[in-house]
């Protein structure tokens, strides 16, 4: 069971460092100083992370994570949730590296997934990961208004 989320984490985790390498790449090739390339950018971004999230299917299965298409559409709900977070609410990119901000987003939206779609596990154990995971940029966006860092 531990070993399965491990598992998916790590997958996902290492997915998350491709991503940021593979966005930061296309940022710079495009070269981004003003409104006129935001399409290109936000397309090539889009595309990207579409691959990215299909391939966690493929890759989970190559390292024995049981039931891989639930986990890999949960963990891309649950990464896309972290990352809209962490582009609204500057806070969260302003103290710590994006590469490892991208690592522990999808590291984390990886092990959720894994938990969640874990058969045996009491009902309320799932719901409590999906809130605590769901509650975090709500919880974030409130603390950034409530004492202005951001």
């Amino acid at each position: 069971m531990r070993g399965r989320w491990a598992r998916a984490a790590a997958v996902y985790a290492a997915l998350g460092l491709v991503w940021w390498a593979s966005v930061e790449l296309i940022y710079q090739a495009v070269g981004c100083e003003d409104w006129g390339c935001l399409v290109t950018l936000l397309g090539s971004q889009a595309a990207i992370s579409a691959a990215v999230l299909v391939g966690a299917g493929y890759l989970l299965r190559l390292v024995n994570v049981a039931r891989a298409a639930a986990t890999g559409w949960l963990a891309a709900v649950l990464v896309a949730l972290v990352l809209l977070g962490q582009w609204v609410l500057p806070v969260w990119t302003d103290t710590v590296p994006d590469s490892v901000s991208a690592v522990v987003a999808f590291g984390l939206s990886g092990a959720a997934a894994a938990v969640v779609t874990e058969r045996g596990l009491p009902g309320w154990l799932r719901v409590l990961v999906l809130l605590v995971v769901g509650a975090a940029v709500p919880l974030t966006l409130a603390w950034v208004l409530a004492t202005g860092n951001g």
